[in-house]
């Protein structure tokens, strides 16, 4: 299955570190990249129907939330994110998982009633 906006496994290597996101409208203490290459474009995704811009490329679902609170949307960090593809079907995603970031991405964060 091949989705447009595809959530990747990867192991557990913490290639991106928080500052990649930017809130909506904010700055970002991420270093320049290397001579000769290009910063990601930024992007704009949904998070309860509410805009973040963020940098493109992959981040972790734990990112996006966090990304979503600094924009001032109100949800906690323990809520379970999803993401929305066509035709209304979401994917759960981890903490851990990596999500491709792309403009349009739509996210729902929701508080978990595992009761356990």
């Amino acid at each position: 299955m091949n989705d447009r906006h595809s959530v990747i496994d990867k192991d557990a290597q913490d290639r991106i570190d928080n500052s990649n996101l930017l809130p909506d409208g904010g700055k970002t203490d991420r270093q320049a990249p290397p001579h000769g290459e290009k910063e990601p474009p930024k992007v704009q995704i949904l998070v309860n129907e509410h805009q973040v811009e963020v940098i493109g490329g992959e981040c972790k679902g734990s990112q996006i939330k966090q990304a979503a609170l600094r924009a001032g949307i109100q949800i906690e960090s323990d809520f379970v994110l999803s993401v929305e593809y066509d035709h209304g079907r979401r994917k759960l995603v981890g903490d851990s998982e990596f999500v491709q970031l792309e403009d349009g991405l739509r996210c729902v964060a929701i508080p978990d009633d595992d009761n356990s």
